[in-house]
Formats: structure tokens, sequence, C-alpha cells
């Protein structure tokens, strides 16, 4: 019997030349599969993530503190603001599963020109959009120190859920998180996601997430490549109608 295969890797589009992003006469695309729009209460609202808006503010935002803000998240660390241009390039533009907002917190005495009322308190997103399947996921959750254990990631996440179920008519959305991020797990729970289990190793990391990862040692020449077990949670939409979706209002509304 005679077979070929004739697999080649796909050749990725190289990401450069990004000054566009940052110039706010070029209309940006989303290029999102559901439509894009902007979702609030009174204490914080969700706005696409416009990088000529958002993406110098929001270095600036987590610049102080971006290794301990993204040390358990997939990304290595963002040196400058090219960087997070590539990502907003790689994801916010280039997957159409993706849609990632700017987070402003309506309770600070703030405004600014390019986005109104409120202080841009960091970034949240919708990934990993499945439409034939009815679900979705919450991640890319990254905000600056001064928003973080507050009111703001509840808000940004319930406006999320709430988005999913009563208006896109969604059926699971999913939060991932690295298994050792024990806070990232509990503030899930705490809104209601379910765990479901533990994916052991479920994906490699970059060398420089070895300290939040998995050391491998089977000898073949991987030791620089740790991977990570990842905690999975969910809320499904009859959760949601049985009335996690007033818990959840409930929660959001609280001050204190």
């Amino acid at each position: 019997m005679e077979f070929i295969n004739n697999y080649q890797p796909s050749a990725q589009t190289p990401v450069y030349g990004l000054d566009h992003l940052l110039d706010p006469s070029v209309p940006y695309d989303f290029n999102f599969v559901f439509p894009v729009k902007t979702l609030g209460n009174q204490r914080v609202r969700l706005i696409p993530f416009i990088p000529a808006v958002f993406a110098q503010e929001f270095y600036n935002l987590i610049e102080p503190d971006v290794q301990d803000v993204l040390r358990y998240l997939p990304f290595s660390p963002w040196k400058k603001l090219e960087d997070i241009l590539v990502f907003l390039e790689t994801f916010g533009h280039r997957k159409p599963d993706w849609l990632i907002f700017a987070v402003i917190d309506l309770t600070k005495n703030h405004s600014d020109p390019r986005w109104g009322e409120g202080a841009l308190a960091g970034m949240i997103a919708l990934m990993n959009c499945v439409p034939h399947n009815y679900s979705v996921e919450i991640g890319a959750v990254i905000m600056g120190k001064p928003f973080q254990r507050t009111h703001v990631t509840t808000n940004a996440t319930g406006l999320l859920l709430q988005w999913c179920f009563s208006e896109l008519n969604l059926r699971r959305v999913q939060w991932q998180a690295n298994a050792l991020n024990s806070p990232s797990v509990a503030a899930a729970q705490k809104m209601g996601f379910k765990l479901e289990g533990i994916l052991r190793w479920e994906r490699a990391q970059a060398a420089c997430k070895k300290g939040t990862g998995i050391v491998v040692d089977i000898g073949h020449g991987e030791e620089d490549i740790p991977s990570r077990n990842t905690a999975m949670l969910s809320i499904c939409w009859d959760e949601w109608r049985d009335g996690l979706a007033e818990t959840l209002g409930a929660r959001m509304a609280r001050t204190k």
C-alpha cells in the first residue's frame, strides 16, 4: 500500500509595519464573528479596544508591573509599546474568534477626550468563539495594579456574561487559568464558574514562564520549555437561566 504525506507547516504572515494602528484616521477592523458593540453599566464600560485610542495608555498603565501582571498569562512580557501592538494585531484583528475590550472604570473622577468619562483600568477579551457550538471563552483579563481586587473585574466579566447569554444566546462560556494561579480560579468561582477539572500538561509555555510551569525532565533536550496544567471552568445557559443571572447581578451591584 503506497501513500504520501505532503504536510507543510502553515506559513505565518510576519507582523510588521504597525504604525497604522496608532493612526486615529484609519478605521480599525475588528474582524470578529459576532456583532461588535460597547457594553456598560453605572460602574464599568467595555469599549472595543481600538489601538489608536487605548494602546499607549494601556502600556503606560501596566508597564510598571508588567512582569507581575502577566505572570500566569501565556504571553511573553511586553517590554515596549510595539509588543502590545503585535499582540493586538495577532489576536485582536487576525483571529476572528477574538474581541478585545478596553475596560473603563466609571467610578473614577476622570475623563479623557478619546473615550469620555472614566479611567482606563485594563483589558478583557472574548476568545475562542465557536458560533456553531454556541460557545465562547472569557480571557486575557489584564487589569492595572490600582484596579485589581476591586469591582472592576467582576463587573467587566459580568457584562460579558450578560451579553453572551442574554443577547448572543450562547450556551457555554468557559474560563481557563494556569492551575497554579489560584486567585484567578477563585475569582471565577465567585462569579459562578464551576471547576470542571484540571487539564494536565495542557500546553507548552515560553521559556520565560518556567517559574509558573512544570519543568520537563525526560532527556530530550526540552528542559527549557515548561508546560502547564490548566484549570477549566465554565458557566452554561441552564445555570444562567436558573438563577445565576440574578446572583451575579447582585454581586456586580455590591459596593463592598
